[in-house]
């Protein structure tokens, strides 16, 4: 999904990704740094990249929103008074706990939710030394973000054998 940005703009990572530069065993041993070695003063978190839409993947893959959440909660505690953007159509936190984790999220300051329709549609471009996101809200209304870091959320795609795994195990399949 090229109007994403990913492979073009370098502060543009995959949620995995971002997990590692997070990792002490990761690139920057677990400091919140961007690839030149400053730290974000903006982040934005773009969930349903690719899903929950007929032209790529039309299911939720039920995780991706307690693991944007989570991040927030990291780049926090990392760099309190970064300013984080969550970009997302809509809310998957099942579980026991998950609403009241969400809630706490939003109450934090200086995060920002900008809501979507479904299929998540965005156009992230490189902009001088930012990040441009152009993307309109459920009310219609255009928003433009600027961030030093986008960390995408994409559809998971299970491998091809996971239908004969299941069916080996018993498992039943669910839609």
């Amino acid at each position: 999904l090229p109007e994403f940005g990913y492979g073009k703009i370098p502060e543009v990572y995959t949620s995995l990704e971002f997990e590692r530069i997070l990792s002490q065993t990761g690139p920057t041993a677990g400091k919140l740094l961007m690839k030149d070695s400053g730290e974000p003063e903006s982040v934005a978190i773009v969930h349903c990249v690719g899903s929950r839409d007929k032209n790529h993947h039309e299911y939720c893959s039920g995780v991706c929103c307690l693991y944007a959440l989570k991040f927030a909660r990291l780049i926090k505690k990392h760099l309190p008074s970064t300013s984080i953007y969550h970009i997302y159509a809509d809310w998957c936190v099942p579980g026991k706990d998950n609403q009241a984790f969400l809630d706490s999220v939003k109450a934090e300051g200086n995060i920002r939710f900008i809501h979507t329709s479904l299929p998540m549609r965005a156009d992230i471009m490189q902009e001088d030394a930012n990040i441009n996101i152009l993307c309109t809200d459920v009310s219609g209304k255009k928003q433009e973000i600027f961030a030093d870091m986008v960390i995408l959320c994409p559809a998971m795609v299970p491998s091809k054998d996971t239908s004969a795994l299941s069916d080996l195990l018993g498992i039943t399949k669910s839609t």
